[in-house]
């Protein structure tokens, strides 16, 4: 006879292995579920942001050009079609860089007085 096969998978056939087990299993599924979906999600919007581009360009929708302090929507305006709004941004953005900004600056506000007594 040959030598022995060990027929153990090196898991660990005792109570705290299976206990171990568990628990790396309970915190695993919702992580692969989370990715799962988020997978899924991603790939809807891949598939479908060519046929909005494209719907948008042949249907002459409003393009709208936004400026932006880091996250913040600061300002927008409507811009046209596909080529006006090209040429906007492009407009927008010489205008910021020369440190100007791009829509009317809002009328002054009256001083405000305190009373006094």
């Amino acid at each position: 006879m040959g030598p022995e096969v060990p027929s153990s998978t090196g898991l660990g056939d005792d109570p705290v292995s299976m206990i171990i087990g568990l628990v790396l299993l309970v915190l695993f599924v919702p992580v692969m579920i989370t990715a799962l979906l988020v997978a899924v999600e991603l790939l809807l919007l891949l598939l479908l942001v060519p046929f909005v581009v494209l719907g948008r360009v042949l249907l002459g929708r409003q393009w709208r050009v936004e400026v932006r302090e880091g996250w913040t929507p600061v300002w927008d305006t409507e811009a046209g079609d596909w080529a006006r709004s090209g040429r906007a941004i492009s407009e927008i953005a010489q205008v910021l860089q020369q440190g100007r900004a791009p829509w009317p600056s809002p009328p002054p506000q009256p001083p405000t007085t305190v009373p006094t007594r």
